[in-house]
């Protein structure tokens, strides 16, 4: 399989969780589960619009968002220059439109060793936002204990009951921001992190 099939093959991933978190999130429903949080719907200490304080590690089954996995020199919320004076240039990008919307918004994916980053650009606002990170490989850290590798119930035991879950993924959603993690063989294949859009 070339590259680009598979980064072409994990774009699509992230902007379906997106959907689904924002139209749970936009109905009012309780998209965490049920999960223990503070009031206000993220934890105590936790921005996920990107603030730069460092967290620890949440205690296990307490995992609140996307934000306390996030171990990366930039924000949820960076923009596509931030990304690069963090991570450099990647070595591989890829825009892509779906077909059906003629000058609707493209995903933008940078490809960087062990980590696919996604952004959403050419929006009707004109802004560009980072939708998801998926992390790839193990020797890319990630909060709370969370690793590429790791058995699934280990991820389990760490996140909680998933809201979503089949023999290929499991995705906890929360008010602003999504969790999935890729299994593969029974061990964690990779783990994205997303954002709703504002």
């Amino acid at each position: 399989m070339r590259s680009t099939d598979v980064v072409r093959r994990w774009c699509i991933a992230p902007l379906v969780v997106l959907l689904v978190a924002t139209v749970i999130g936009g109905c009012g429903g309780d998209p965490s589960g049920g999960a223990a949080r503070p009031a206000g719907g993220e934890p105590a200490g936790s921005d996920p619009a990107g603030s730069d304080a460092e967290a620890g590690p949440a205690p296990l089954g307490q995992v609140g968002s996307a934000a306390d996995l996030w171990a990366f020199p930039f924000t949820m919320a960076a923009a596509r220059d931030q990304v690069r004076d963090a991570l450099g240039e990647p070595i591989s990008s890829e825009s892509r439109r779906d077909d059906a919307r003629t000058g609707g918004p493209e995903a933008l994916t940078w490809e960087y060793p062990g980590l696919i980053v996604t952004f959403l650009t050419g929006t009707s606002d004109g802004d560009d936002y980072l939708i998801s990170v998926r992390v790839t490989d193990p020797s890319v850290a990630l909060g709370s204990g969370i690793a590429v590798g790791m058995p699934v119930d280990d991820a389990v035991t760490i996140l909680g009951n998933p809201q979503v879950r089949d023999d290929r993924s499991l995705v906890y959603f929360y008010r602003a921001s999504t969790i999935e993690i890729v299994v593969d063989a029974g061990r964690v294949a990779s783990v994205v992190l997303a954002r709703a859009l504002p």
